[in-house]
């Protein structure tokens, strides 16, 4: 199932790997959907690094990071709903539009606040 997006920032200095950056982000995303609509647990098994953006002032989280792959190119999902990816110094930025998804995340962060923002 397609998972709708909307694009916030491209950089293309290169148009052929900015092509396969967006096919790969699009197919990562269309993936990782269906992943996280059958098993929350399975996706955080998969990811290769978690990162939590936090304030200092109250230690309440912003969102998470999750690099989901590595090296061509490399692609961060976000809990806020925002997944970034760079090959060969190009970059896109998109926003999952998606509510199923973008609610899913959110549970994904409540679950980690209750292991990280003690």
């Amino acid at each position: 199932m397609k998972v709708n997006y909307s694009i916030i920032e491209q950089r293309e200095f290169h148009s052929g790997e900015f092509a396969l950056l967006k096919k790969a982000m699009e197919d990562t995303l269309n993936c990782l959907a269906e992943e996280l609509r059958q098993d929350i647990d399975g996706f955080l098994e998969t990811i290769l690094d978690l990162k939590r953006c936090y304030s200092i002032s109250n230690n309440e989280t912003i969102y998470y990071v999750f690099l989901i792959t590595l090296g061509g190119p490399n692609i961060y999902l976000r809990t806020d709903g925002v997944m970034e990816g760079a090959w060969c110094g190009d970059s896109l930025t998109i926003q999952i539009t998606d509510e199923r998804i973008l609610e899913i995340l959110e549970e994904i962060q409540e679950r980690l606040d209750e292991i990280y923002a003690r």
